[in-house]
């Protein structure tokens, strides 16, 4: 050995006998744990055993002078191995050789050599160890290196694998157990977590990522989904459950909301959006519609129930408002509007001044009676009277409107066949016939 110091710990054994050549009857490993042994006929020989898996292994300690020391469990000088340094006929120990301090501090170690002996300080790991993060041991074992420790798959695990859902890693981690995974939040992430809006768990699941959440819809469910009726995006959001959707006002929205006119729920429905609201008819309703009656909108409103439309006038006109002649209350009726009265003829009373019969022989005019036709829902075109076709009268229609004339000749009628006036011998529905 030579004179330069070497640290005890670093001791290397190196004389290696096999287990083939250990007696039996000298040491075995019966009972006993893995580890070293000193030699049972001399402790302080220089060899020891080694039992691994019950099998004996005979080491010789590699350096002169060295034994082998129970309480460090390695080979050192024999003069600070108790009790083979209180033994000077000692197999291999000097006598008189040099020894280390009985007390040696903490964090130190003694290193000898053949003529004096040492303490130095032991070295220490001063960076961190990796540690194994948490983990499922019926399905992973963990290694650890230097740096970093890596969870490997035990081979003979045969189910699936659960795997980690879609996520942020900067917000979110993911651990996964035998069954399941887990997303845990960094709670280091300061930002606001987006959260889920309500929705059915019978139908959707819902996944959140740094800025939104999303509503996947379950692949098994085979009910029909309910939909959102039509809606304004402005005023309303619209939620669905399982049955039924709901529309909800946005509270942030300050505009008054238009409301429904009166109306009739039997034949109407009535749907708002952001400016107004619209009346629709009831498709199963089958029974025709009141129709309003021909009225000036500057002066009136009409509203319309199941069985009749009613007149209302506009509260805000200030002007004075026109009214009727007096007149024959069996014979005409009277409607105003804004400006003006108009008597109409009660359509069982005969036309004063005229006839309903076929024209023949007729030589003079009837006198025209008030305004009888209404224009709504027709088309622009001429008409007859609808209370005298015979008359020599007729109305155009234009834009809704109606506007009496009188055929130019006289003798003459409306024929509603061929759109002109004719004389009243050649018109049919007269009297008259064709050629």
């Amino acid at each position: 050995m030579e004179k330069s110091s070497c640290i005890v710990l670093a001791v290397l054994m190196v004389v290696f006998f096999n287990a083939a050549d250990v007696d039996a009857q000298v040491f075995n490993c019966l009972g006993k744990n893995d580890g070293n042994y000193p030699d049972p006929v001399d402790t302080c020989s220089g060899f020891f055993y080694m039992c691994s898996n019950g099998n004996p292994y005979y080491f010789a300690c590699a350096l002169k002078g060295t034994v082998f020391s129970v309480a460090l469990d390695r080979c050192e000088y024999c003069n600070i191995v108790s009790p083979c340094n209180a033994n000077p006929n000692a197999l291999r120990c000097p006598n008189g050789g040099p020894t280390c301090p009985t007390v040696i501090p903490p964090g130190y170690g003694c290193v000898c050599d053949a003529t004096s002996c040492s303490l130095v300080l032991l070295p220490t790991t001063a960076v961190p160890r990796p540690t194994c993060p948490p983990y499922d041991p019926n399905i992973y074992t963990c290694t650890c290196g230097a740096t970093s420790c890596q969870l490997n798959l035990i081979p003979t695990t045969t189910p699936a694998r659960p795997t980690c859902p879609a996520y942020d890693p900067n917000v979110y981690t993911c651990t996964c157990g035998v069954s399941s995974c887990q997303l845990n939040l960094i709670p280091t992430t300061t930002t606001a977590r987006p959260t889920c809006p309500p929705y059915d768990s019978n139908i959707y699941t819902c996944t959140c990522g740094v800025s939104s959440c999303q509503l996947n819809l379950i692949p098994t469910t085979t009910t029909a989904r309910p939909t959102c009726p039509p809606y304004d995006p402005n005023v309303y959001t619209c939620t669905c459950g399982s049955t039924s959707c709901q529309l909800n006002l946005i509270p942030t929205t300050t505009t008054a909301r238009p409301t429904c006119p009166p109306y009739d729920p039997n034949v109407y429905t009535c749907t708002c959006g952001a400016t107004s609201c619209q009346l629709n008819l009831i498709p199963t309703t089958t029974t025709a519609r009141p129709t309003c009656p021909p009225y000036d909108p500057n002066v009136y409103t009409c509203t319309c129930g199941a069985t009749s439309c009613s007149l209302t006038l506009i509260p805000t006109t200030t002007t004075a408002r026109p009214t009727c002649q007096p007149f024959d209350p069996n014979v005409y009726t009277c409607v105003c509007g804004s400006t003006s009265c108009s008597l109409q003829l009660i359509p069982t009373t005969p036309r004063p001044g005229g006839v309903t019969a076929p024209c023949v022989g007729r030589t003079l005019r009837p006198t025209p009676g008030p305004i009888t036709l209404s224009c709504q829902n027709l088309p622009d075109g001429n008409y007859e009277d609808p209370y005298d076709p015979c008359s020599g009268g007729f109305y155009m229609c234009t834009n809704g409107n109606p506007k009496y004339f009188e055929c130019a000749l006289q003798n003459t009628v409306f024929d509603k066949y061929q759109n002109r006036c004719d004389y009243c011998s050649v018109v049919t529905q007269c009297g008259g016939t064709i050629g």
